[in-house]
């Protein structure tokens, strides 16, 4: 029997397969366009509380024996330096998304849009949770790839649009199950397993 282990505090990563097809392959097309998106999720971080965070969170890291605690001004810089690295990133993938708004072939941002009073607040426990509670995963998708296949069906051979990703801690149920209410034209399979 295969044992799946938990780790306190890890994201448990999720390999997805998602098939998508119709009777006829152009009844794809605007569920394609629609789930194309740029792969970022544009937060309003708060910069000053992530460097606030992180200095308490420096200050009170267990230390080991015989080691000093971390001084307040060593954790200051160290919060002030990675809010600094954190906003830098956020703009690059900013404009990256600005660049090729499409890059990604499955985006659930673009499907199931993320409302402005959730994203104001940055990803903290809030942000994490409406994405569970919409998309059914609490986390953007990673790793996103897209190919059109023939495959046997039914005796005869359709085109399928397969999209494979991987998910954190649960797999996108609920956004598969919003993309079938709103293409209901469009047959959605999802396969997982953990690795």
């Amino acid at each position: 029997m295969e044992m799946h282990t938990v780790v306190p505090g890890c994201p448990n990563f999720i390999w997805c397969e998602l098939t998508a097809d119709a009777a006829d392959v152009r009844q794809l097309r605007p569920f394609l366009a629609s789930a194309a998106g740029p792969g970022f999720i544009d937060w309003w971080p708060n910069w000053w509380s992530v460097c606030d965070r992180g200095y308490w969170r420096l200050r009170a890291a267990p230390r080991p024996p015989g080691r000093e605690p971390v001084s307040a001004e060593a954790a200051r810089a160290l919060a002030w330096r990675y809010a600094d690295a954190g906003a830098k990133l956020h703009e690059l993938e900013r404009d990256r998304a600005a660049q090729n708004p499409t890059r990604l072939p499955l985006d659930l941002a673009s499907l199931i849009p993320i409302p402005d009073d959730v994203l104001e607040h940055g990803f903290d426990p809030a942000g994490e949770r409406w994405l569970f509670d919409h998309w059914g995963t609490p986390a953007p998708l990673r790793r996103v790839t897209f190919r059109m296949e023939r495959r046997q069906r039914n005796g005869h051979i359709e085109q399928v649009g397969v999209f494979q990703f991987i998910a954190e801690n649960w797999a996108p149920w609920l956004a598969v199950r919003a993309m079938q209410q709103r293409w209901p034209d469009i047959r959605f399979e999802m396969t997982c397993r953990y690795d």
